[in-house]
């Protein structure tokens, strides 16, 4: 049987602007999201059970279990749409990607996921739809469920196009020391303080101000 295949494309934050620390222990943050053309290869078939195959170079040390990102975006399609719709499958990742590097690692790789469900077993669903599916998942998810360009405001799970921003064939660089960077521990040592706003104007249409990345430090 012929592979499903699917890519889950690195994300770059090409600013984080953290505005506030929430009572529930997240942030309040504003970022712009753009993907490179580079990426975490899935390959799926239908099977007779759920089964999670993981190679490639950042492969070490990752569970190949049902607390995989990937495992869990199957389930969450197959409890909304049942296993009529969404038939076991068995998955190859392919981890081309370093692990806990702040380029989207895991949620690019449950969106991608996502997508290939949708693409071959829920074609009716759209972005929106589906990264409300994923929301559970990671506040990074919606936006690798599009992987376009986008402004996201929220925990970050809250998006808006950015037209004005055109990036297609822009070189990126990504260079790495092979050290793991927890983004939880990143986040709680924020200082707290509040640097401004990432645009000029409210609705995201003026020219990008002063782009950061308040977490520089922490990381």
């Amino acid at each position: 049987m012929t592979a499903f295949v699917e890519t889950g494309w690195a994300k770059v934050n090409l600013a984080l602007h953290v505005r506030a620390r929430r009572p529930d222990g997240y942030h309040e943050i504003e970022t712009l999201f753009a993907f490179v053309d580079h990426g975490d290869a899935i390959a799926a078939r239908v099977a007779g059970a759920d089964k999670l195959t993981i190679d490639g170079e950042f492969a070490g040390g990752l569970s190949a279990g049902a607390d995989n990102l990937v495992l869990r975006a199957v389930a969450l399609l197959r409890g909304h749409y049942g296993v009529d719709r969404v038939p076991p499958l068995a998955v190859t990742l392919t981890k081309r990607l370093p692990v806990a590097a702040g380029i989207g690692g895991g949620s690019a790789d449950a969106a991608a996921m996502a997508r290939l469900v949708r693409t071959h077993f829920l074609p009716e669903l759209g972005d929106a739809t589906l990264a409300r599916v994923m929301a559970p998942l990671g506040a990074d998810v919606a936006a690798c469920v599009s992987s376009t360009t986008c402004l996201g405001l929220g925990m970050g799970e809250d998006l808006s196009p950015v037209p004005g921003l055109r990036l297609g064939g822009t070189p990126v660089l990504l260079v790495n020391p092979r050290e793991a960077v927890a983004t939880g521990p990143v986040f709680a040592a924020w200082d707290g303080i509040d640097r401004g706003a990432l645009y000029g104007d409210p609705a995201g249409r003026a020219k990008l101000l002063a782009a950061r990345n308040d977490l520089q430090r922490p990381a």
